[in-house]
């Protein structure tokens, strides 16, 4: 990781210039910056340091239910359609699921997860 991809210094300060800095892929950038002062010769003193990115809780970004979505009509209530899985950058998550009405139909989450179906299905009506 090249950190002037990242930083420059203006006037004695280091700026972040570059690129999107995410913390599930680079916790930690480090920096080297060199100061070179008056004397004759000129001397340069160099110094190396680390830059932590802070961990925010990104959003997840999809919802994914496993299985064929395909049903068969009269099958028992209780029958499990499939898992929901969120997907989410941050490891660890806690995702809660819930159904939103109108569009709930037939259908609850258990287990915070699982996709059922509440009541028997019928293709005709």
């Amino acid at each position: 990781l090249n950190a002037s991809e990242y930083f420059l210094v203006r006037a004695r300060t280091l700026i972040y210039v570059a690129h999107q800095l995410d913390y599930e892929t680079t916790p930690q950038i480090w920096v080297s910056a060199m100061c070179t002062y008056d004397s004759h010769p000129p001397k340069n003193l160099s110094h190396l340091f680390v830059v932590r990115i802070a961990d925010v809780n990104e959003p997840v970004t999809n919802i994914l239910l496993s299985g064929s979505r395909k049903i068969a009509e009269y099958v028992p209530p209780g029958t499990v359609i499939g898992n929901l899985t969120a997907i989410d950058e941050d490891r660890g998550q806690t995702h809660v699921f819930r159904l939103i009405e109108p569009f709930a139909g037939p259908f609850e989450i258990i287990r915070d997860q699982s996709l059922i179906l509440s009541s028997s299905l019928q293709y005709e009506f």
